[in-house]
């Protein structure tokens, strides 16, 4: 099995209809909720978490739908990566620009497979109020993306 991993860039950007894609991931996922239940934030209860002092960030481990498209702006090669929800696609963002060459290079006269993991958004954190009183909060910061390419074995 042959994997070619990166992250997404220009995610907290606005897409091409001037919509926050940090929005439409919040969307995304929050249809998903019920589908999840017990996966969410790794399955752990705010006790395990207390417990092992982690934070655990509400998509963690979880694997999504992506497909990658190319492109030339100004010249230049870009990789689009978009979110598949059915036969919906959303744009996130970019493989980075460092990343282009290396990435085409891998996928160059091959089928692939495009995998997604957010990281980010909802996170349970434990915070100490003070010695005895430690619980876990919820956090809401910005969503990050990881994406995985692997060759489909021939």
């Amino acid at each position: 099995m042959k994997l070619f991993k990166t992250k997404v860039v220009g995610i907290t950007r606005e897409d091409e209809y001037g919509r926050n894609r940090q929005d439409s991931i919040s969307l995304f996922l929050n249809n998903k909720k019920s589908f999840m239940g017990e996966h969410l934030y790794k399955g752990l209860t705010n006790t395990e978490i207390l417990e092992k002092n982690m934070h655990v960030s509400e998509y963690d481990g979880m694997q999504f739908n992506g497909i990658l498209e190319q492109e030339t702006v100004k010249g230049k090669s870009v990789v689009n990566v978009y979110l598949m929800d059915e036969n919906k696609k959303t744009l996130l963002g970019y493989v980075p620009k460092h990343t282009v060459a290396s990435l085409n290079e891998f996928i160059k006269d091959h089928e692939y497979s495009v995998t997604l993991e957010f990281i980010g958004g909802n996170t349970k954190a434990v915070a100490w109020e003070n010695f005895d009183d430690d619980k876990v909060i919820i956090k809401s910061p910005v969503y990050r993306c990881n994406v995985t390419i692997e060759l489909n074995e021939d």
